[in-house]
């Protein structure tokens, strides 16, 4: 009976007795584990054969998180061979750095193209930082990007922007290319709080009312949704998600 190198449950390899441990699927790359159920990715990077538990045994979860998986030991992988090639420069290590910031499950798709739109930022602000030698930035280059940046963006961008290109020059440490983060001093910019104006009560029912009759089809439903908003505290991303089961019919009229 052929011995076949395999996996355990937990990730770790070892002798299987067979193949038919193992159970193919419709997807390339992503392979079953009969006895668990659990899923495990199996691809090449370069010469590297990387075989990994994807530890779900539901399949629409494990095709996801199998690109990922390979999108962030491929972008580890294009690091160390830039650097082995000596070639590596900020846009390399930022490439590096998204790639691993896309394959973060952890992340929501909104906070991913945030970043990647902080990246854009300083590229915008930064002509000549993507084709620069990641070894050759320094402490001095980063402070008077800063002093141009904030001129142009809110403190908020600023500070995110500072921590975008801390991580940048952090995969060029974790590579090897270098040793010290030249944007790892940068100050951050003070964040001023919004002075909010809010209506008084009456007024804002006025508001309401004109949104109700305003005649579209979805005046009423608007004006709801607007009054909801206001009295719950949650956001429209967050409104989405409530239902009925959470409404509290028995103190309806208490305040």
């Amino acid at each position: 009976m052929a011995v076949m190198r395999g996996v355990t449950p937990r990730g770790r390899l070892v002798n299987t007795p067979n193949e038919s441990d193992w159970e193919a699927t419709p997807i390339q790359n992503l392979t079953r584990y009969r006895t668990s159920g659990t899923y495990f990715a199996r691809f090449r990077v370069g010469k590297k054969l990387v075989w990994k538990s994807l530890k779900t045994t539901v399949f629409s979860v494990a095709r996801q998180r199998l690109s990922d998986m390979m999108r962030e030991h491929r972008a580890k992988a294009q690091s160390v061979t830039a650097f082995a090639n000596g070639k590596i420069n900020v846009g390399d290590a930022a490439a590096v750095y998204l790639q691993k910031v896309k394959a973060n499950v952890s992340l929501k798709p909104r906070s991913k193209d945030y970043r990647e739109m902080m990246i854009d930022f300083i590229r915008r602000s930064w002509p000549a930082l993507n084709e620069t030698d990641v070894r050759k930035v320094t402490e001095r280059d980063c402070e008077n990007w800063l002093m141009r940046y904030q001129q142009r963006y809110a403190p908020t961008v600023v500070n995110n922007s500072i921590g975008t290109l801390r991580a940048i020059f952090d995969e060029a440490i974790r590579s090897g290319a270098r040793f010290d983060n030249p944007a790892a001093e940068l100050s951050r910019v003070k964040v001023r709080a919004k002075r909010l104006e809010l209506p008084s009560r009456e007024d804002f029912l006025k508001f309401v009312e004109e949104i109700r009759t305003a005649g579209a089809r979805q005046s009423k439903d608007c004006a709801d949704l607007v009054r909801f908003l206001a009295y719950s505290g949650v956001r429209i991303g967050e409104a989405r998600f409530v239902t009925w089961a959470e409404a509290n019919f028995e103190r309806k009229g208490n305040r």
